[in-house]
């Protein structure tokens, strides 16, 4: 993104990984899975608003545009740079603002976020106009001036070229100061439908000894570091903008009926490989979380238990006693509290006595001879201080004539 390049189409090949690759890239399949990796950062762009603890806006058009020949000026106009449905938009428009006939969007992570080794990766939907050339990239944060600070363009598109690319540039041992770069062209890794105006993943993903490009996770080129290129194992800071013109689009400009062009941006996500102390804290939060699970799933069991009506109740025995009295025993209820009995001389309990005890054996009194008592009883429970009664059990009478 920095200068004009001749592209390179000769792919480097792909070398062996280094015994420190995560488990996350797979060697024979050439993918890299993400959720196996820790995430450190991310942005989702969710509300309403870019969020500038991540972001810096860049705005004008910088030296002879930007070093590039673009013709757009970066503002922070939310016409060019905004948020909403849970995605960012960065959009180049025909308006004349600094004495350029176009207007974008460039946003940077300087001095806010950071990345190093890990994967770093964008879901991106990308327009196709002639004259556009949106990017999602990264400068190194070594305090040296370009190209001695290093730059990985992790994706380029350019005018309605079906595929983008990715170019890294660094230094050399034998040109110090001077831009070395390499490209990738996903065309190489039998992309046949590729449509870069649909959604996909562009990511870098970097060890000690490598680096490693993934379109929609799979790998499109890799570059083995060799003297010179230490630049390239620094902290980045990452970029997002679209420009308008420029060397790299053969200095075309847009068609007005081809504006406002718009990068759709999902989220930016940087992953780390997982320590052991990460898989050993994962373990841990893992155990934690089934252990609270557990816990929690008892606690709602038992509070279920404790609101549950009591079974229904049993009358074991009753029997006529001297002193016009019957003597009761109700079947134990585990859990109940207790048990409530209701008596009456007529089968329909109409003016009926109630009684409630906390045993199982009772005596009702005072009862008038030659009558029949009628009995039913029904256990309770306490819950939260009211009480929860099961049904009633079978009415069950006895004569009185003793």
């Amino acid at each position: 993104m920095r200068k004009a390049l001749a592209v390179i189409a000769t792919m480097v090949g792909i070398l062996a990984a280094s015994t420190g690759v995560s488990a996350s890239y797979n060697q024979d399949t050439l993918t890299i899975d993400p959720s196996d990796m820790k995430l450190i950062w991310s942005d989702e762009f969710e509300g309403d608003a870019l969020n500038t603890n991540n972001w810096t806006y860049e705005i004008g058009n910088g030296n002879w545009g930007w070093g590039n020949n673009e013709q757009e000026y970066y503002t922070s106009s939310t016409d060019n740079v905004y948020v909403n449905n849970g995605t960012l938009k960065i959009s180049a428009r025909k308006q004349s603002v600094g004495g350029k006939n176009y207007t974008s969007g460039r946003i940077k992570t300087a001095g806010k976020v950071e990345v190093g080794n890990g994967y770093v990766v964008a879901k991106i939907k990308l327009p196709s106009a002639k004259g556009i050339w949106p990017a999602f990239w990264m400068l190194g944060t070594n305090g040296q001036t370009w190209p001695m600070c290093g730059e990985i363009d992790i994706m380029e598109s350019i005018n309605t070229n079906q595929f983008p690319y990715a170019t890294m540039h660094w230094t050399t041992v034998a040109a110090p100061t001077k831009d070395h770069y390499e490209s990738k062209f996903p065309t190489a890794y039998g992309f046949p439908n590729f449509d870069k105006t649909q959604w996909h993943t562009y990511g870098v993903y970097r060890t000690d000894d490598k680096i490693r490009v993934f379109y929609d996770n799979q790998l499109i080129g890799s570059y083995t570091y060799v003297a010179g290129m230490e630049e390239l194992k620094d902290n980045y800071y990452m970029l997002l903008n679209v420009a308008v013109g420029g060397n790299l689009t053969s200095n075309q400009l847009p068609a007005t009926s081809a504006l406002p062009a718009t990068m759709e941006v999902d989220y930016v996500r940087y992953y780390r490989d997982k320590t052991a102390q990460d898989i050993a804290d994962e373990k841990e939060q893992a155990a934690k979380e089934e252990a609270a699970k557990k816990a929690a799933a008892a606690k709602a069991e038992a509070e279920k238990k404790a609101k549950a009506k009591p079974a229904r109740a049993t009358v074991k025995s009753m029997k006529n006693v001297k002193g016009r009295k019957v003597s009761l025993t109700i079947k134990k209820i585990k859990d109940a509290k207790g048990y409530q009995i209701r008596y009456c001389d007529n089968k329909r309990f109409q003016g009926y006595i109630q009684k409630n005890t906390t045993k199982t054996k009772y005596t009702l009194k005072r009862l008038e001879k030659k009558s029949t008592c009628y009995v039913k009883v029904r256990a309770y429970k306490v819950y939260k201080g009211k009480k929860i009664y099961g049904s009633w059990s079978k009415v069950k009478h006895v004569k009185i004539k003793k």
